[in-house]
């Protein structure tokens, strides 16, 4: 079945725009977490950033 021009309905209501903030906002803060989990697991990335060593 050819559906060409067939319009979808959007709903936009404000749940839904602080629903998406609230998705992308999560998304952000999980690739945050991979990236301190990358840099505190060896010595380069800790020295690149110049983050020093905890004694």
């Amino acid at each position: 079945m050819n559906l060409t021009g067939v319009r979808t309905l959007t709903i936009s209501s404000p749940w839904h725009k602080s629903k998406r903030w609230e998705d992308a906002t999560a998304e952000i803060h999980q690739m945050c977490l991979q990236v301190v989990d990358k840099v505190v697991a060896g010595d380069k990335l800790m020295t690149k950033f110049r983050i020093p060593k905890h004694t």
